[in-house]
C-alpha cells in the first residue's frame, strides 16, 4: 500500500525538481552487494560476518527477472578465535524470479528452483523483498515537491524458515537533493524503517533501519545504495551474550560512476 502526504509546497510547480518519476529496468545489471555486521554485548564487541557478492539481475521473455547472488563470499570472526567461513543460507544460493514495476513495486517473487529441494523450500521470499527494497525505493507517481514524505507499508510471514522475518514493517521515504557524481546527475532519495513494538524483538528481526539510494537520472536507476540498521539477535548468538546486532550495507551498480570510485578507493 502506497500512502502519500506533502508539506511545505504542495501544488507549488516551482518547488518540484526533474527527478525520475518511474525507472527503466534494462535487460540485465548487476549490483555488487557487500554486509557487515557486528554482535554486540552492551558495547562490547563479540563476532563480526562480513558477507560480498554479486546481485544480478536478468530478464525473461516474461518479463521476470532472474535473480540470484553470484560470487559469494561469507566469512567471520569471533573473538579471541580464528576467522572462520561464515555459513550460506537458502536465501543466498537459491535464485528468484522477480517482478517488478517502473515504480519499484514487488509485483511477485518466486523462487526459481526444486521446491522439492530443502534449500528451495526452505528460502524466504518476503525476507528477500524487505532486503530488496534497501537498494529500491519505492517511486512516487509525480515528481516530488520539496519537503515531500511518500510511504510504504508491507507485510512479512517467513518467521518459520531460517532467518525468516514476520511482522508489518512501514518506510518513510524523503527526496534529499540533486547531486553530480563525477559528471552523473543524480536524485538522492533518504529511508527509514519502522517496525511495530508488537514482537518486536523476535531473533534476527530489525529494530530500526535507515539509508541512502542515490538513483541516476540519466540511467533511470538505483547507483548506489548504503544503509544500517540494529537487529535483535539470532538465538545462537543470544545464547553466546549477544544483545543486538550492528550492521551496515552497500550495493554499486556495476559498470556505474560509483563503480569506478570504489575501485580506485580500494586500489589505493
Amino acid at each position: 500500500m502506497l500512502l502519500a502526504s506533502g508539506f511545505n509546497g504542495c501544488g507549488n510547480e516551482t518547488a518540484r525538481a526533474p527527478n525520475p518519476t518511474a525507472y527503466d529496468w534494462p535487460d540485465t545489471f548487476a549490483y555488487r552487494m557487500r554486509y557487515v555486521a557486528r554482535a554486540e554485548r552492551d558495547t562490547e564487541a563479540l563476532a563480526r560476518h562480513e558477507v560480498s557478492a554479486e546481485l544480478t539481475w536478468s530478464v525473461r521473455s516474461d518479463g521476470a527477472y532472474l535473480v540470484r547472488n553470484d560470487s559469494l563470499r561469507s566469512a567471520g570472526t569471533w573473538r579471541d578465535a580464528p576467522p572462520y567461513a561464515g555459513p550460506r543460507w537458502p536465501r543466498d544460493t537459491v535464485p528468484y524470479l522477480v517482478q517488478i514495476s517502473r515504480w519499484g513495486e514487488f509485483l511477485s517473487i518466486e523462487r526459481d528452483c526444486d521446491p522439492a529441494v530443502p534449500a528451495c523450500r526452505e528460502a524466504a521470499l518476503l525476507t528477500l523483498a524487505k532486503e530488496l527494497r534497501h537498494v529500491v525505493p519505492l517511486l512516487p507517481v509525480w515528481w516530488p515537491p520539496r519537503g515531500f514524505a511518500w510511504e510504504d507499508t508491507v507485510a512479512f510471514g517467513d518467521f518459520p524458515r531460517p532467518r525468516g522475518v514476520r511482522g508489518v514493517v512501514r518506510t518513510v521515504y524523503r527526496s534529499a537533493r540533486d547531486t553530480v557524481v563525477k559528471g552523473a546527475a543524480c536524485w538522492i532519495v533518504t529511508w527509514h524503517s519502522e517496525w511495530p513494538a508488537v514482537d518486536r524483538f523476535v531473533a534476527g528481526r530489525p529494530l530500526d533501519e535507515s539509508g541512502t539510494v542515490f538513483v541516476d537520472k540519466k540511467l533511470l536507476i538505483p547507483a548506489y545504495a548504503e544503509w544500517r540498521g540494529t537487529y535483535a539477535p539470532p538465538l545462537e548468538l543470544g545464547a553466546r551474550g549477544a544483545t543486538r546486532i550492528e550492521a551496515r550495507g552497500s550495493a554499486v551498480l556495476a559498470g556505474s560512476v560509483f563503480d569506478s570510485l570504489r575501485v580506485a578507493e580500494e586500489s589505493r
